[in-house]
């Protein structure tokens, strides 16, 4: 079997225009490389992963490209990302189906472990290329553990199908689909950044909020009518295409690596706003790994911004609108936001700076701070007594 004569898994979240775009590039790259224009098929499917980093087509194109011109170990991290691209994808499927299963909701659980699946024959597919190219370039460490994970992965696959049905007639008990969760989990794991299950760790290291962190909604009436915080309305704009490097798990590696020293989930638990508190430097980074779509499907966050705290005001800013949130920031300098963009790593270590300095000249400035804060939770513990009642 060749590369091209297998069918692999194409994501693109945008219909119409865009899909006929991606479809003539790509049929651009294909014929430019049976012509032997290799560096325009090269700079095409570049250009393509570039564009959305989960397009596998454009990844196994390139990697066939490496080898049509005797580049061995190009063609291996092509194929070495697929692999890894396709194990976190798996991976994180695999963590909010255990979500829905702590709500009973075993129909998104299974559709959940569907799309794993559907990921596991493009990951055979490329472990088989780098089979051979490990063989090519004498790693035989890696060679032997391809092979041992190669047959839990055979097995997964056809057992899949089977165990799909078992949840959607619910004829597991839920202990009992979350290990087999577990169990289709663990041959990828290897392939994971630095050999850990970020998603693991936050679920079990992360504590539980009873409210939704940093909510979705418009300003309250006193930041629409307020002279010194003007309020403009969001416009429609066209979404971003964002760099590969901002992935779910390396945004996830880069914020754990900072050690935070403790963590919190909200009510919409892997779907909603993570709270990644660094008491050491008295900062909290707020983060959307995962988001719901309007017909309640699950998908990569990109589009929604990191935001910097102080972190003895998260708990109560976070249970603010992000609408409220990005009012105050324009008063408040120990409030900041950071867009994905292509530099936002070090946009981010610049606003965590930010965040401090505001915070001390704050602390400098207003010495009472706490009984202030104390204050204010009163306050607005009270109007939201009343606002129940």
């Amino acid at each position: 079997m060749t590369i091209f004569s297998f069918c692999v898994i194409i994501l693109v979240e945008d219909f119409g225009d865009d899909v006929m775009k991606y479809e003539l590039s790509y049929k651009r790259g294909i014929e430019a490389l049976k012509k032997n224009e290799i560096y325009l098929a090269e700079n095409i499917f570049k250009d393509l992963i570039k564009k959305n980093h989960n397009d596998l087509s454009s990844r196994f194109a390139l990697a066939n490209l490496y080898m049509k011109i005797d580049e061995p170990y190009k063609a291996r991290a092509v194929f070495s990302q697929i692999v890894e691209n396709t194990s976190n994808r798996i991976s994180y499927c695999v963590e909010l189906g255990k979500d829905f299963l702590d709500k009973n909701n075993f129909k998104e659980a299974s559709n959940l472990l569907e799309k794993a699946t559907s990921l596991l024959t493009p990951n055979l597919d490329a472990r088989n290329y780098l089979k051979k190219l490990y063989k090519y370039t004498g790693e035989k460490d890696k060679l032997s553990t391809l092979l041992e994970e190669e047959t839990i992965i055979n097995d997964l696959y056809f057992r899949s199908q089977f165990d799909i049905g078992n949840l959607q007639s619910k004829a597991f008990s839920k202990d009992e689909a979350k290990k087999y969760l577990d169990e289709f989990l663990a041959p990828h794991l290897p392939h994971l950044t630095n050999k850990i299950n970020y998603y693991e760790f936050i679920r079990n290291n992360f504590e539980d909020l009873d409210f939704t962190i940093l909510p979705s909604g418009i300003p309250s009436f006193k930041q629409l009518v307020s002279d010194d915080v003007p309020y403009k309305p969001k416009t429609n704009s066209k979404r971003t295409v964002y760099p590969e490097e901002l992935s779910i798990s390396n945004r996830c590696k880069h914020l754990l690596d900072k050690k935070p020293t403790r963590g919190y989930k909200g009510k919409d638990k892997f779907t909603g706003y993570l709270i990644f508190e660094y008491g050491n430097i008295g900062v909290s980074v707020l983060e959307k790994l995962f988001v719901h779509t309007k017909n309640n499907k699950i998908r990569e966050s990109s589009e929604n911004a990191t935001y910097v705290f102080p972190t003895h005001m998260t708990l109560s800013l976070s249970q603010y609108s992000k609408s409220d949130i990005i009012s105050m920031m324009k008063t408040q300098p120990y409030i900041q936001r950071v867009v994905h963009t292509s530099n936002y790593y070090s946009n981010l270590d610049k606003k965590i700076k930010q965040v401090q300095l505001s915070n001390l000249k704050h602390n400098e400035v207003s010495p009472t701070h706490k009984k202030e804060l104390k204050a204010l939770n009163k306050v607005i513990k009270n109007n939201k007594d009343t606002l129940e009642k």
